[in-house]
């Protein structure tokens, strides 16, 4: 009886042993399971950043529409003379014939310059005026000198912007009407002569120009300066 006791102390002593370090070898199988996960599974943000150091470091490929708006915003800095073509123009020139003399002598110079026709006042004929008095009672006294004086051939402008002149004559060329007003004056007469303007055609030179501005102007006036019946008018902006 006394053995048998012995017996079965020893085999509970083996059996706790037993038990205890199949725990122990469980517990540090599972830890070291749990070592190899963390180990070979990275957590998410490492693997987004695989292979990368910093994503901020990167260099960013600009958006294409970007690079199309910063272009256009250069070309607009850029100055006008080298984002688009100069353009002057020279007139009005009431006659084509002197439109076509003007654009063949400034061809050496405008090479590109061509004649342009817009709707505006131009003369067709020229007055010859006695000039416009402030009231009508000054313009009848004004006429009766006239009469006076020995000239019959007048006509009161009552209306319009030459109200209170008096037309002493109507010319078709500015020369005529100049040697008309000499007589005049031969006269004591001291008259005027003035373009009758009504609604037509009318002419200018367009010239697209690249150099500096006075460069052309410098251009006409040598002409106008070379031929004194030459009357070229100076360059203006293209409208």
């Amino acid at each position: 009886m006394k053995y048998l006791f012995y017996i079965l102390v020893v085999i509970n002593l083996v059996f706790l042993i037993w038990k205890f370090g199949l725990e122990e070898r469980d517990a540090l199988i599972e830890e070291a399971n749990e070592q190899h996960v963390e180990i070979t599974q990275p957590p998410p943000a490492m693997l987004e950043n695989e292979g990368f150091e910093d994503f901020d470091s990167l260099p960013v490929q600009p958006d294409p529409a970007e690079t199309s708006a910063e272009s256009s915003d250069n070309a607009e800095g850029l100055p006008e003379s080298a984002s688009s073509q100069g353009c002057f123009e020279v007139g009005p020139i009431q006659e084509r014939e002197v439109a076509d003399n003007y654009l063949s002598l400034l061809e050496p110079v405008a090479s590109e310059a061509h004649v342009v026709i817009r709707s505006g006042d131009v003369a067709e004929g020229w007055w010859v005026l006695y000039p416009k008095a402030s009231t009508r009672e000054a313009a009848l006294a004004n006429r009766q000198m006239l009469l006076n004086k020995g000239i019959y051939e007048t006509w009161l402008f009552d209306k319009g912007p030459l109200e209170g002149a008096i037309s002493l004559g109507l010319y078709k060329t500015q020369n005529e009407a100049q040697a008309a007003v000499q007589s005049l004056m031969e006269k004591g007469i001291a008259a005027k002569v003035a373009p009758r303007q009504v609604r037509g055609d009318i002419f200018w030179l367009k010239i697209p120009w690249t150099q500096l501005p006075l460069a052309l102007d410098e251009a006409i006036h040598m002409l106008n300066s070379q031929d004194s019946s030459l009357n070229i008018p100076s360059p203006v902006m293209c409208r």
